[in-house]
């Protein structure tokens, strides 16, 4: 039991107990249920928002992974004085480098399922069931495009011009 005192002119007054049973420490059940409530809440959100960044890593690691082989396959062509080609197996969802001479490419990589590839290059530039551009020794090549879509229309486009075989990647936006 609480004792207060207080002084005044005419004297001390003591009381007994609190003064409101509303300041009494500690919380009420509705209290915890909307602070439990709001937690949950966050949580929610911030699953969404990991699962959102995580997609859109494996989004931008594919795109930098696929430009970064057309490169050195290009690289590669020069280096050796050969054809070599960076090629895309659309069923298997994997990209990877391959020379004429050898018979399965060196596959760089896969992309997720959620990412939609659509990919325009010359036919019958490589084997079938693969598509790929094709890069010559002197730096030129059969040219095409590559898209990598999150959502429709939205991703990037990777560019490569068949005279130079000069990669130019750009943004796509709705």
């Amino acid at each position: 039991m609480l004792i207060s005192a207080t002084a005044h002119s005419a004297g001390w007054t003591v009381r007994r107990g609190p003064r409101n049973r509303r300041s009494s420490a500690g919380f009420t059940l509705v209290e915890l249920l909307v602070v439990l409530l709001i937690m949950g809440m966050v949580a929610g959100g911030a699953g969404v928002a990991i699962d959102r960044w995580q997609r859109h890593a494996a989004y931008r690691e594919t795109a930098n992974r696929i430009e970064r082989g057309l490169r050195l396959a290009q690289d590669q062509a020069a280096r050796t004085g050969r054809p070599v080609a960076y090629v895309f197996d659309l069923q298997a969802r994997r990209h990877g480098v391959w020379m004429p001479t050898a018979a399965e490419p060196r596959w760089d990589g896969t992309w997720p399922a959620d990412l939609q590839l659509r990919v325009t290059v010359a036919e019958g530039a490589v084997p079938a069931p693969w598509l790929g551009i094709v890069y010559m020794p002197d730096g030129g090549g059969t040219g095409g495009t590559v898209d990598l879509l999150r959502a429709p229309e939205v991703g990037a486009r990777l560019r490569i011009d068949w005279m130079t075989g000069s990669l130019q990647r750009q943004e796509l936006t709705p």
